[in-house]
């Protein structure tokens, strides 16, 4: 039996690196994309029945930020917002404060916040154009924006609170330390910034060489060209991105997506403080 572990083991090594150097991964997404929309097409034609007034996002951009999973995109997104909410209510006890979804594509998660934080201001950030104006045309009490130049567009501590979950395992990690940074810039002392990345629960999916950059650099990123697209995946090193994180926030707390795949689905989970 062992040896038939390692032989898979082994075949899936080899399919890595070839996915790796080849570049089939476009092609690879297409089919997921074109898998995911048959598996839930008679749910999600269900569900757009029974809610013909909800407004849900074409199904390319669910893809790119989510699931092809209509009813998930609101239960899920529901969910999420109230663990945001939970995860830093330890730390803010003012419900009048400023809140921002840093990459919040297709407002999955923000779009919540209002009715459970009805003194909340909300904002939500992309750096896709095209989401933000689908936000800004579908989502009331939410004032949406996009991100230019590699700079938030708000002032110096506003925000007490930020969240961006699988924002950092979209981007390169050359790029990471400017981005903890920029957050570090608009939130007020005491804000809480919850952030995810991919770490330990994820090596697997890493190919021999990119594994190899990983372990000796404490990250690694694909080169896909396209800034935030989901093809563009970085794996952080918990260690390493503690190390980085820690010069700018203090860590609350931490939960390892190998030991807490319930959080974020094998994600890391951080929860930031500035002080």
């Amino acid at each position: 039996m062992a040896i038939f572990t390692k032989i898979d083991s082994f075949l899936k090594s080899i399919i890595k690196n070839i996915v790796h150097h080849t570049g089939l991964s476009l092609a690879i997404s297409e089919l997921q994309f074109q898998a995911q929309r048959t598996k839930h097409l008679l749910k999600n034609l269900h569900f757009k029945k029974h809610h013909p007034y909800l407004a849900i996002p074409k199904d390319r951009d669910l893809f790119e930020t989510f699931q092809v999973n209509y009813p998930l995109y609101f239960s899920d997104g529901k969910l999420a917002a109230k663990e945001m909410l939970e995860w830093s209510g330890a730390y803010l006890k003012n419900e009048g404060f400023h809140v921002l979804d840093w990459g919040c594509g297709v407002g999955r998660i923000i779009q919540h916040i209002p009715s459970m934080l009805p003194k909340a201001i909300c904002y939500g950030a992309d750096i896709n154009q095209q989401r933000i104006k689908w936000c800004r045309k579908n989502i009331n009490d939410v004032l949406f924006d996009c991100i230019e130049d590699e700079q938030l567009p708000y002032p110096s501590e506003l925000f007490d609170l930020v969240f961006g979950i699988s924002v950092f395992t979209h981007i390169q990690g050359d790029d990471q330390t400017l981005w903890l940074k920029e957050l570090q810039r608009i939130t007020k002392p005491g804000a809480v910034i919850i952030v995810s990345t991919h770490g330990s629960f994820f090596e697997n999916k890493m190919s021999s060489e990119a594994l190899q950059h990983y372990h000796s650099k404490g990250w690694q990123s694909n080169q896909y060209h396209e800034k935030g697209h989901r093809l563009l995946s970085t794996f952080n090193k918990a260690v390493n991105f503690k190390e980085i994180a820690a010069q700018y926030f203090t860590i609350e707390a931490f939960y390892e997506g190998k030991s807490h795949p319930d959080k974020l689905g094998g994600q890391d989970l951080w929860i930031l403080r500035k002080q």
